[in-house]
């Protein structure tokens, strides 16, 4: 307890303990360990194995290290074996071909390494892998445009039709150009094979892909395909089923795949592929929420377009370019108040990524950055999520959640009038630009983000060839896509584009003055990052203040209180010709409402006598004090509040608001009561985080703290 003292004494006895007579007391000296010997080296087709020979254990090395480097002598991998033993393998696979060098390091610690020669590796030969072909364009008339994903080292491609190699001569022909080929001659309304074997100018194969079908057509038509891809995302959880003209359904069960605003996504993704430079596009559809589960906040099912995809199957990281119209947990702050959504509906925009960055983190997951150092994420990556329907700001601050058909425990805010099991989104590009669109049932937008792109880059540095648009599911979400509507145009044939629109920001004007007050005179303070005018009524619906606020400072309007609970609503008219320092635009231009309520209650007197009994219906008078809490919240100034001597325990936050200030000349004090024969004492009983001291010109004394939850300290001011 406080005030108390003890003393403690420490007996402290001493045990040996021999060891036993087969264990050394120490190792073999280093000297005489003998240096590590590269046995031999292997090539195999995938892989380089040095053989060495080295004690590891007690008598010898800590752990041997093998160093593959390249033939200029820059160190490319390294791996480390800690098994006891004399004779070790330690295995690499290179990521291109060539002639390498081995070095090995025999570590004992806080001994110098032991080495022997390097070793030369000649001759490794990287392994041609299967591509993954997918059919991009039904051309009509029996001819299909294909792609595949590149091949390291490949110098050529043969593709295959129902298991025949095709040439340029014949009844079906191709025509290769790079990582894509298109095929003529077809037959039509059939089913055909479709596979993609890489090469070497050596005649060096790869194994075939896997076979594609298609069923040729006298129409042109769009092909639809479907890839799952990226962190924690499976073929046996993630997935899509589609044919023809039916509905799609997407699905990402057991927790698999995620959306990370961050980071890269991992999704099941149903999509066509278009041209990065040549293809504007207008896609629609409607999305039925068949059912999700909430777990944390990484759900996600909506509409897309991404400069590139993964590797179908594949859980490694997609670092991409994208912009969505997702159900996933959407946050955002209005007014002063944070509206966290545990499933909204928004916009998420990623961009900054480059083909260099996707290189640099393919061979050493890490990204190059500019001033010689590396990070974890691209130099110049930009994420931003906005929200597309706002139903919830005019509840206030709290979470919510706008989505329906959830399984199992129901997610935290869920509003039963807001669940929302269909969605409509609407996204496109014109020479302009992409523009995104939730719509109501009538299909006038709810919510829109634009995109500047007149230079086509922004979705064409990753794969600058093509942008991949569609539909997806993530993470414990299964839909239904249907009334898909696509229509592509020639952009050199569109109106050309457009100025580019000012960026904008979101507007967050708010009272930030005290919900409570002793005095009637009281000052509304306003903060916010826009320009405007606001007015300012009472209960009563009069004028009782207005100004004009600049962004970054504060507005103070002096109002007058009543005794009791004041309302004062008021209307803000953003300034819409503001910009802030980035020339940006405020997202509102239209005025709004804000609303403030403060208790006004005045204590009486000179002194506030307060104790650890005392009821907030007390007067703080010595016969009926009141609690602390409220002798914080309602003193004023030139008042001093004493504290009469026990232990206050307090059970949550304790503080005397913002905005509740003394004046320099009549600050508020705070004293222990100079009748008591002890110091009052504020116990958070473990749970609280101690008291803190927001108003000016307040002089406080006398009292402790203790027991403040996680050691937090226990006076702020």
């Amino acid at each position: 307890q406080p005030g108390n003292n003890c003393s403690v004494k420490f007996a402290i006895e001493e045990h040996r303990k021999s060891l036993p007579a087969e264990v050394p007391p120490f190792h073999r000296a280093w000297n005489e360990v003998p240096d590590p010997v590269i046995e031999g080296i292997e090539i195999r087709p995938d892989s380089i194995s040095v053989k060495i020979e080295m004690n590891v254990g007690f008598d010898g090395a800590d752990m041997v290290t093998a160093v593959l480097s390249d033939m200029s002598g820059e160190p490319l991998l390294t791996r480390s074996v800690s098994a006891e033993g004399d004779h070790h393998t330690i295995t690499f696979t290179p990521s291109s071909s060539g002639s390498y060098s081995a070095a090995v390091f025999a570590v004992r610690e806080g001994e110098h390494d032991k080495t022997c020669a390097p070793a030369a590796c000649e001759g490794f030969l990287l392994p041609l892998t299967a591509p993954a072909a997918v059919v991009d364009r039904n051309l009509g008339g029996g001819s299909v445009k294909i792609s595949w994903n590149p091949v390291p080292e490949a110098d050529t491609y043969q593709v295959y039709v129902n298991e025949k190699l095709l040439s340029e001569e014949g009844t079906v022909t191709v025509f290769t150009e790079g990582e894509s080929a298109v095929i003529h001659g077809l037959p039509i309304g059939k089913n055909s094979r479709i596979c993609v074997q890489a090469c070497r100018l050596s005649g060096e194969t790869s194994p075939l892909s896997e076979e594609v079908y298609f069923k040729a057509t006298e129409d042109p038509a769009f092909v639809w395909n479907s890839v799952v891809f990226g962190p924690s995302t499976t073929l046996k959880d993630n997935g899509c089923i589609f044919s023809g003209r039916r509905p799609a359904m997407i699905y990402s069960e057991s927790g698999k795949g995620k959306i990370v605003p961050g980071s890269t996504d991992g999704i099941a993704f149903w999509y066509t592929q278009l041209d990065a430079h040549t293809e504007n596009f207008i896609l629609s559809g409607t999305i039925h929420v068949d059912g999700w589960t909430y777990s944390n906040g990484q759900e996600g099912m909506g509409i897309a377009v991404l400069d590139t995809i993964g590797v179908n199957g594949s859980s490694a990281p997609v670092w991409n370019n994208s912009m969505m119209g997702v159900a996933t947990k959407v946050e955002y702050t209005r007014s002063g108040n944070k509206i966290s959504m545990r499933l909204g509906i928004g916009a998420l925009i990623k961009t900054g990524v480059t083909a260099e960055d996707a290189g640099s983190f393919r061979e050493t997951g890490m990204f190059s950055y500019s001033d010689g150092t590396s990070g974890t994420v691209p130099e110049k990556f930009d994420s931003v999520i906005v929200p597309l329907e706002t139903s919830c700001l005019p509840l206030g601050k709290g979470t919510y959640n706008l989505i329906g058909n959830w399984r199992g425990t129901a997610p935290e805010g869920d509003q039963a009038d807001k669940d929302i099991t269909v969605m409509r989104f609407e996204l496109s590009r014109d020479n302009t630009g992409y523009l995104l669109r939730y719509l109501d049932e009538e299909g006038s937008p709810i919510g829109e983000r634009t995109l500047y792109d007149a230079d086509r880059t922004v979705f064409a540095s990753v794969d600058p060839d093509h942008i991949y648009i569609g539909f997806f599911a993530a993470r414990n979400a299964r839909i239904t896509v249907s009334d898909v509507s696509l229509t592509v145009t020639d952009a050199a044939q569109d109106p050309p584009a457009g100025e580019k629109p000012p960026e904008t920001y979101p507007v967050d004007v708010a009272f930030e003055s005290a919900l409570v007050s002793g005095s009637e005179d009281y000052t509304l303070v306003l903060f916010g990052n826009t320009n405007g005018h606001i007015a300012v009524m009472n209960d009563a619906g009069a004028v009782v203040a207005e100004g004009d606020a600049l962004a970054g400072q504060k507005l103070r309007l002096p109002v007058k209180l009543h005794e009791g609970s004041n309302t004062f609503s008021a209307v803000f008219q953003p300034d819409a010709a503001y910009l802030n320092e980035k020339g940006a635009m405020p997202d509102i231009t239209e005025a709004f409402s804000l609303t403030h309520t403060i208790i006004f209650r005045k204590l009486t007197g000179d002194m506030i006598y307060v104790s650890p009994d005392g009821t907030s219906t007390g007067d703080g008078s010595p016969d009926h004090p009141v609690d602390i809490d409220t002798a914080l919240s309602f003193a004023s100034a030139g008042q001093t509040v004493v504290l009469k001597e026990g232990i206050y325990h307090i059970e949550g936050k304790l503080s005397a608001p913002r905005g509740n200030d003394g004046t320099e000349a009549s600050p508020i004090r705070v004293i222990r009561d100079p009748a008591a024969a002890s110091r009052p004492v504020l116990d958070f009983d473990g749970i609280g985080g101690g008291v803190t001291f927001g108003g000016e010109w307040w002089e406080i004394s006398g009292f402790d703290v203790t027991n403040t939850s996680n050691s937090n300290k226990g006076v702020q001011i």
